[in-house]
């Protein structure tokens, strides 16, 4: 009994130890980076904003009443140009995005980023290919508090397209409501952003490596120019291509949708059927005998041995990390299983 008591307070010393350890490693880490860049929360507010709201798109220039984004619009671009800025912060107010509040444990500070990036693709209702998040990360007595915030794509891809004909960058993303007023700089404003974590002695030779890249693009363009009438022809064929790609797309998701069986959608019932009314399903796909499902409730280990009884389905695994709630007390799950041979 002795030898067992010691055994577990060596055990509980060493995942203390190893706890302080991380935090600190965490600690230097996330100072390195922010003495590269400050955190976007630091920054001072651009006086040229982009606005979203529940109405639309707006322009507004050092407080002033905001002009509807409309590239070509001879005020627009008129106030644009006056104001002449050299970054602008895009706003999301109100109603503009959906918010997004989770807890994860602690960890190295280099996993962090994607175990956050994955828990807002599991908790966001819009696919990942439309949308684009944005989030801070607050550091816990248990973890890190995550605030994030998910916008449509088809909204922000028109400015950002603007923003780069004119050679303005994006200082930062801001979210504004009655309760939130947060800011973050997230990958997607900048083709730059995914090195911003690297000391600054690295990136001497990343800017060798981009100067030596850029001289073989100009070599390259150079070497093999086409006349005007070409690249027409050549633009064309690409517009062809796309819009082909696209069809081929359709009439993929129209055979998804009728290779969807009655055999299977019975899957569907037995499955629900199985599961007890503390856990709860937010999506169900079978496509290609692969069967998918997310949702939450008390044990993850018990969704997927009840995925298991199930005589059709087989090989259940967790596609991502399970995370638990403890405010709700709850775990989040994404499980991915095979259908069998009874229902092809």
């Amino acid at each position: 009994m002795a030898k067992s008591n010691m055994f577990a307070r060596l055990l509980s010393d060493g995942q203390d130890y190893r706890g302080k350890a991380r935090y600190f490693l965490n600690l230097a880490q996330k100072g390195l980076i922010d003495s590269i860049e400050a955190p976007a929360n630091g920054r001072v507010p651009s006086p040229v904003q982009v606005r979203f709201s529940r109405r639309g798109t707006s322009l507004q220039v050092a407080g002033n009443d905001p002009l509807d984004f409309e590239p070509g619009d001879a005020a627009f671009e008129a106030a644009f140009n006056t104001a002449s800025p050299r970054s602008v912060d895009l706003v999301f107010d109100g109603e503009a995005c959906i918010d997004l509040d989770f807890s994860i444990p602690n960890g190295p500070l280099v996993d962090l980023s994607a175990i956050i990036e994955n828990e807002i693709a599991f908790l966001s209702p819009f696919e990942t290919a439309t949308a684009l998040t944005f989030w801070v990360a607050d550091e816990a007595e248990a973890g890190w508090d995550v605030r994030a915030s998910v916008a449509m794509r088809s909204r922000v891809d028109p400015v950002l397209e603007y923003l780069d004909t004119r050679d303005v960058a994006v200082g930062a993303v801001r979210r504004k409501t009655a309760k939130q007023d947060w800011a973050a700089r997230p990958a997607w404003i900048a083709t730059g952003e995914r090195v911003r974590s690297l000391p600054r002695w690295a990136l001497i030779p990343a800017a060798a490596t981009a100067f030596f890249l850029l001289s073989l693009g100009l070599s390259y363009i150079v070497t093999s120019s086409r006349s005007g009438a070409d690249e027409a022809k050549l633009a064309q064929a690409r517009q062809i291509l796309v819009r082909e790609a696209e069809v081929q797309q359709s009439v993929a998701a129209l055979e998804d949708a009728r290779s969807m069986s009655f055999a299977k959608v019975i899957l569907l019932g037995e499955a629900t059927t199985a599961l007890d009314d503390t856990t709860w399903v937010e999506q169900f796909t079978i496509r290609d005998n692969k069967l998918e499902i997310t949702g939450y409730g008390p044990s993850a280990a018990d969704v997927s041995q009840t995925l298991a009884g199930i005589g059709a389905v087989g090989e259940v695994r967790f596609s991502s990390p399970v995370t638990r709630d403890n405010t709700q007390n709850t775990e989040r799950f994404r499980l991915e299983a095979r259908i069998g041979g009874a229902l092809r």
